[in-house]
């Protein structure tokens, strides 16, 4: 019992407080973007892009857009230089 109580508190869960119950909103919206990704692995295992960038979005909610694309932004930024180093290379120059 100790150890499920462990488990639960790293989950963000307390005992003592109840657990918490997710909303609705947040249980679609979890399973929406579990299903998501499943199919992008899926997808990207059989046809493999030249390349990938993968902005870090775990931390945003449904409805946070402007917080997404400036994650995609800051992505796209910080990889241009080995995508500029890449391309030089691949033409030789």
């Amino acid at each position: 019992m100790v150890r499920i109580q462990s488990s639960m508190s790293q989950l963000g869960v307390s005992h003592e407080a109840g657990p918490k119950i997710p909303a609705m909103l947040d249980v679609v919206a979890s399973s929406i973007n579990i299903m998501q990704v499943r199919i992008t692995r899926s997808w990207l295992a059989g046809d493999p892009p030249d390349v990938l960038i993968t902005p870090l979005l775990a931390d945003l909610g449904l409805m946070e857009f402007h917080r997404a694309i400036d994650a995609g932004r800051r992505a796209a930024e910080a990889v241009i230089p080995q995508l500029q180093a890449r391309l030089k290379d691949d033409n030789g120059d």
